[in-house]
């Protein structure tokens, strides 16, 4: 499972325990939701970036969660107090679990944006909470294909002489390349190619 549908399925698990979004979150950035399904949640990710990290098989990947939260009333003043409380209890249920069950590094909280709507006799008020997510990805599917199995290194003397040895495995899908680099005065090769 992709680390972006792993996030969106944790979050969705974290928000659902509070009792006023249980059955109301939905992994979905575009839904027609009626009076009745709110408050509601809405979950997405978008804006991905990358950059390499120590070694060919692993990125650190930063990617915006946005959580949108819907409610509906007919009261402005008390609709925009309700808004932030919801607000409040998603950013608290995160804080409790930064890593979200550790499928990523941090989550933090980067902003909101809220927007209403009073054009008919309900008023609608809608929430977007932006979180930056750090997840490690580490290309499994790569990183098996080459495995360093064995590196021996003996600096000691030998007859008043320093032979300097080492002995490497790499062996992967379909390939196994071993032997030993020696040095003793000279370079040694040795099962290379």
């Amino acid at each position: 499972m992709h680390f972006r549908q792993q996030i969106r399925e944790r979050v969705k698990e974290i928000l659902e325990a509070i009792p006023v979004f249980t059955d109301r979150c939905h992994i979905n950035r575009v839904r027609t939701l009626s009076k009745a399904e709110m408050p509601a949640v809405c979950i997405y990710t978008r804006r991905t970036s990358g950059e390499r990290q120590i070694d060919q098989w692993r990125d650190k990947v930063t990617c915006n969660l946005e959580i949108e939260l819907h409610a509906m009333g007919v009261d402005a003043e008390a609709m925009a107090a309700d808004i932030d409380t919801l607000c409040l209890w998603v950013q608290t249920e995160l804080f409790k679990d930064q890593t979200l069950g550790d499928i990523c590094e941090d989550i933090e909280h980067k902003g909101d944006e809220i927007e209403t709507d009073a054009e008919s006799a309900d008023v609608s008020i809608h929430a977007r909470m932006t979180f930056e997510v750090v997840v490690v990805f580490e290309n499994t599917a790569t990183a098996d294909d080459f495995q360093l199995v064995d590196v021996i290194w003996d600096p000691a003397p030998k007859d008043g002489v320093v032979v300097a040895e080492d002995q490497l495995l790499l062996a992967g899908s379909g390939f196994e390349l071993g032997g030993s680099i020696a040095y003793d005065g000279g370079l040694t090769y040795s099962g290379m190619p």
